[in-house]
């Protein structure tokens, strides 16, 4: 592999919080489970179970699939509650909420990137989250500037 293929898992590993040897799934954009892979300790991955619509693609088709964006990693190990559960949540940088699921919108939208928690010493134990989601997604967020007289 290239150094910006070394370079790509390892941001993609720092970004999801996936550690070398853990288990993650590859999902496509609709949330069907494509494959399930891991890290290897060498800043690569590893299709560990494909399902038989993507038995003939190889880790390289697939990763270039993953730069792509057509193919999300997610860790196996998200928590996702149940209706009614209680769960927490980051507001900002600082500030971690108690919500209860029910199965809105944004209730999934925080699922999605990794905002759901069982307890708030485990959300506070992710102090890290709130920064690495703003870099996942700097380039998406628009910049108001201020108007002047």
């Amino acid at each position: 592999m290239t150094n910006y293929i070394h370079n790509a898992v390892y941001n993609l590993m720092k970004e999801t919080g996936i550690k070398a040897g853990e288990r993650f799934y590859l999902k496509t954009l609709r949330g069907r489970t494509v494959a399930t892979g891991y890290f290897t300790d060498k800043y690569d991955f590893q299709i560990a179970e494909i399902t038989k619509k993507t038995e003939n693609m190889t880790n390289e088709v697939m990763w270039f699939h993953i730069l792509w964006g057509d193919i999300l990693i997610e860790p196996t190990e998200r928590y996702k509650p149940a209706n009614g559960d209680v769960y927490y949540c980051y507001l900002d940088k600082t500030n971690i909420a108690k919500k209860v699921w029910a199965d809105q919108p944004d209730d999934f939208a925080r699922h999605y990137i990794g905002n759901c928690f069982r307890t708030t010493d485990e959300a506070e134990s992710k102090t890290d989250f709130y920064d690495t989601l703003c870099k996942q997604y700097e380039d998406h967020i628009p910049v108001v500037k201020s108007k002047t007289a």
